[in-house]
């Protein structure tokens, strides 16, 4: 729950903890599935490859902030990465960038009480700029036999 304490959300940098940081929100219907390019075989669809993957240094130095976990907040969180995604971003779809962004391949790496993470609304932000940079060669890939 978030304390009866004022704070400036639109400083997602004057933040402090998990809640604050949920605090700063916008909603984005943008997922993983939606920024990859698609395989089928044997009528089971594939991800071959997310164009994300493409901006990761520019979310890692423009797009993050320094977030860090309480005690409590570990007790939630640990090696559960989809979790607090669904918690700030409203999907575990997400994860997967939190990892890359925090140098961690796994689940079991996510231990971390310090965490670069983007807010809710500039992940959106980057999701839709991503998506929209990308969303004609992703069509073409994906209509593709």
């Amino acid at each position: 729950m978030i304390n009866n304490v004022s704070y400036d959300y639109q400083k997602p940098q004057n933040t402090y903890t998990i809640d604050q940081y949920i605090s700063c929100q916008s909603d984005s219907n943008i997922c993983y599935h939606n920024l990859s390019f698609i395989d089928n075989r044997d009528n089971i669809d594939y991800d071959t490859y997310n164009v994300v993957s493409d901006y990761i240094d520019e979310l890692r130095t423009e797009f993050t902030n320094t977030v860090i976990l309480s005690d409590k907040d570990m007790e939630r969180y640990k090696y559960r990465p989809k979790l607090l995604c669904y918690d700030i971003y409203g999907s575990g779809e997400l994860a997967f960038i939190i990892l890359i962004i925090n140098d961690m391949c796994s689940v079991k790496q996510f231990t971390k009480k310090k965490l670069r993470m983007p807010t809710r609304s500039q992940m959106a932000d980057i999701c839709k700029y991503i998506y929209n940079a990308n969303k004609k060669d992703i069509a073409k890939y994906n209509k593709e036999d």
